[in-house]
């Protein structure tokens, strides 16, 4: 099962290039008896390998909504220390007086720095319908101001920011949810039946075994194919021609029973009674 992955690649880098030189190309055409490849079919595993590098970095550099849970207890520890600041640690007293009174000259002297033509300012009145830009109210200086904050302004952030990671906890783990079963395949189990594709397109071998034991040929040319990723890109381990028979069946077995219960599933959906769908 492929790990739930996040819905971009941010800080990855370029989609890596896959390319064959001919010792590479004699590499692959020596799995299959005098087997030589058209252009076309060269073009399309050329193809195929670049999609197949692009998986493999998303495998590797990608991150899963699991990770961007692990965050959190750092933002919740954060947040109930203001929440604890502005509600809970103010008992009235001299002593909570003078604290408050000492915070408010030292807060006074650390300005917060705007700049409204960058879009720091967001305004939503009773007039506006949406949240509005204060360039599109007023005239925005290209400088910044300098905004003095209390304490009330604190109390409030401690009530929007627990607030908001509430909600935040809560999108996480219905996104988190939704994409578990998200990728049904590994970037390998994917390169093995876009491999299957392309040998059936070009009337090549591609059953895993010949007699159902002896590697066939096109587990040497998928073994092949392989070899020729950059080291970087490759799985940990260097799978066997008898290996990579094994896995091939496997994958293309799974691959047939997942066709075979979505066309149950779609069959049962057309010769559902009209209404079936529909809750009371």
């Amino acid at each position: 099962m492929a790990k739930s992955l996040l819905p971009f690649a941010s800080f990855s880098g370029a989609d890596p290039d896959f390319s064959v030189d001919h010792e590479g190309w004699r590499s692959l055409e020596a799995a299959y008896a005098n087997g030589v490849f058209p252009g076309p079919a060269r073009e399309r595993l050329a193809a195929i390998g670049r999609a197949y590098l692009a998986d493999r970095r998303t495998e590797t550099v990608w991150q899963s909504y699991r990770d961007v849970e692990a965050l959190l207890p750092a933002y919740d520890k954060a947040a109930k220390a203001i929440w604890a600041i502005a509600y809970e640690n103010h008992p009235r007293s001299d002593a909570s007086s003078e604290l408050e009174s000492i915070l408010e000259r030292a807060l006074a002297s650390e300005p917060l720095r705007i700049q409204p033509a960058r879009g720091d300012l967001l305004f939503l009145t009773g007039e506006l319908e949406e949240w509005t830009d204060f360039g599109q109210l007023f005239q925005a200086p290209e400088g910044a101001y300098a905004v003095r904050f209390g304490l009330d302004l604190i109390r409030e952030m401690a009530m929007n920011f627990r607030v908001a990671l509430t909600k935040a906890e809560h999108e996480i783990q219905r996104r988190a949810d939704e994409s578990r079963n998200d990728r049904r395949q590994t970037a390998t189990e994917r390169l093995i039946l876009l491999l299957v594709g392309w040998a059936k397109a070009f009337g090549f071998h591609h059953a895993p075994y010949i007699d159902g034991t002896e590697p066939a040929p096109f587990a040497r040319f998928v073994r092949a194919f392989l070899t020729l990723v950059p080291s970087s890109f490759r799985e940990e381990r260097d799978l066997t021609d008898a290996a990579l028979a094994a896995q091939i069946k496997r994958v293309k077995s799974a691959d047939k029973a997942h066709k075979r219960e979505q066309e149950q599933a779609r069959l049962a959906k057309a010769n559902a009674p009209l209404g079936s769908d529909n809750p009371l």
